[in-house]
């Protein structure tokens, strides 16, 4: 995802998403600060400490998922996803609240970025649920009329470069290539990208940062 978004910066094109499924996908959406459209489903995704009761089929040999989703609102998760795809992403989906607090993602919609809808290359129409959990990267993103922003031509110019900055600061960070970085590999060159133990290793890090 830092590579891909990397690339979009460099080519000046508008980050975004299709609808999205993967709930460790979309937690990783988040920290970078794209916001969901309307629709989809709400739901908490909680990392599994090692004390927790096994939430995997025992006659399912390998099935011990680190990670957990329910729905607030009670409504089924069970069809959103197959057995299969739950073993594969190593999720279980329990039926009552977790004891740990979980974070919120949303699934089954599109995901969009600040930039996009800052510079009107999108219609943003956001969850109502979302402006009263301060969702990163929805501040500053009007809902009215299509989420358009003010104005204020300066206002816009300057939220836009903000969130330009933030975002290269991130991909930075995760992949550290900024020029001062500690472990970097070829400051950014190709390099880094071609070695998948390291691009493992930043994944990993960025998720159990709770990024």
């Amino acid at each position: 995802v830092a590579i891909w978004l990397r690339l979009c910066l460099e080519t000046n094109a508008y980050p975004r998403a299709a609808v999205m499924n993967k709930p460790l996908i979309v937690h990783v959406l988040m920290g970078f600060n794209f916001v969901p459209q309307n629709g989809g489903s709400r739901v908490e995704l909680i990392r599994l400490k090692r004390d927790d009761n096994n939430l995997g089929d025992e006659s399912d040999d390998g099935y011990n998922p680190t990670f957990a989703l329910y729905s607030p609102s009670r409504k089924s998760l069970q069809g959103l996803f197959s057995h299969r795809v739950l073993r594969t992403q190593n999720i279980a989906i329990v039926d009552h609240p977790p004891s740990e607090k979980g974070t919120a993602i949303y699934l089954k919609t599109t995901f969009e970025h600040p930039i996009s809808i800052l510079e009107h290359a999108v219609e943003y129409n956001p969850p109502p649920m979302l402006q009263n959990e301060k969702w990163p990267g929805i501040e500053g993103l009007q809902s009215s009329d299509g989420a358009r922003l003010g104005a204020d031509p300066a206002l816009k110019l300057k939220r836009n470069t903000d969130a330009r900055k933030v975002l290269d600061e991130k991909i930075h960070s995760v992949l550290k290539t900024a020029p001062n970085a500690k472990d970097t590999v070829g400051n950014g060159m190709l390099q880094f990208f071609s070695d998948s133990i390291l691009l493992k290793r930043a994944f990993l890090s960025h998720v159990g940062n709770g990024q």
